[in-house]
């Protein structure tokens, strides 16, 4: 007849056998999840990149625009005050035409 101390740690072994199957399949799929969220991870980071990277291109475009507004502020203010000019030049002539008519 089998010693049952020896029967014990036969079912003992079996016990921790399964027990650290069970254990290396939660590793495998932690691993199988962290590589996942690792591959997540480096695509954020490259639309992130991409995304700063149109920020600054859109922060440029915007100084161009501003700059080019700016010109064609003064260029119509220029234009503005010409007219003035003009107009008082024209009612100027008109005055001394109707004194002169008179």
């Amino acid at each position: 007849m089998a010693d049952p101390s020896v029967e014990i740690e036969k079912l003992e072994i079996e016990a921790l056998r399964c027990e650290n199957m069970k254990l290396q399949r939660q590793v495998e799929e932690s691993q199988r999840y962290e590589a996942e969220l690792m591959a997540d991870l480096e695509k954020v980071r490259m639309r992130l990149l991409m995304t700063e990277e149109a920020e600054e291109r859109l922060c440029s475009q915007l100084g161009d625009l501003e700059a080019e507004s700016v010109l064609q502020a003064q260029d119509y203010n220029h234009h503005i005050n010409s007219l003035k000019q003009q107009l008082s030049q024209m009612q100027h002539l008109l005055a001394q035409f109707q004194r002169n008519c008179s």
